[in-house]
């Protein structure tokens, strides 16, 4: 009885807060439930459980389409860049989209 009772409660808490907008056209709420801790949030250091929150987090430059083909570049696809050139055997020169904002 007090299993479904604390369970109606936290339904309706998380019904109850959700609005029907966000306050604005960026802002949102993600819910991530997971079985283990996140081991870093930062896409650099995380690994596991942080990789896979932080992916839902950040956006990338640029990612793997489809195909997943990443020899040379024809395989990636833009998000954050709008276009990438090699302009030499070490150095990517990424274009940003206008709206890409730093996280």
């Amino acid at each position: 009885m007090r299993r479904s009772i604390g369970a109606a409660l936290l339904v309706g808490a998380l019904v109850g807060g959700c609005g029907t907008e966000p306050p604005c056209p960026e802002c949102g709420v993600i819910v991530i439930a997971s079985g283990a801790d996140a081991d870093a949030l930062l896409p650099v250091f995380a690994d596991g459980v942080g990789r896979t929150v932080s992916d839902q987090l950040f956006l990338k430059l640029a990612d793997v389409g489809l195909a997943a083909n990443t020899v040379g570049d024809s395989g990636f696809v833009p998000r954050l860049a709008e276009s990438w050139a090699f302009e030499d055997d070490r150095t990517l020169a990424f274009r940003l989209r206008a709206d890409a904002r730093w996280h």
